[in-house]
């Protein structure tokens, strides 16, 4: 999965915390499908690398993977993104409880 959040955003800061949930419940997890697990991304909007890691730290994010994103991606009405093993889409622009989605996701 791949979150575009930035600092002004609540929304999506929730999403990189129900993100981060979902990546901790699982990181050690023996998932059917062996090493097709989870990856979680972080795709900062914002140019502050500075206050976005304060950011992520004070929201108790803590290991996430984050990428800036400098401006060759097309994120225009893009929230987050989920692919399958195979890099095909599966879902985007979750607005609901996105631990719930992966967990559906991991456990079908």
């Amino acid at each position: 999965m791949v979150n575009i959040w930035s600092a002004d955003n609540v929304a999506s800061r929730e999403a990189n915390l129900q993100l981060n949930k979902a990546y901790s419940a699982y990181e050690f997890a023996r998932l059917k499908g062996g090493a097709k697990g989870m990856i979680g991304v972080l795709l900062s909007a914002d140019n502050d690398t500075k206050g976005e890691s304060i950011i992520l730290s004070k929201d108790k994010v803590l290991k996430p993977i984050t990428l800036k994103n400098n401006n060759d991606l097309e994120l225009q009405g893009l929230s987050n993104i989920i692919f399958d093993s195979n890099g095909d889409v599966i879902n985007k622009n979750i607005t609901s409880d996105i631990f719930e989605k992966i967990h559906q996701l991991i456990t079908r």
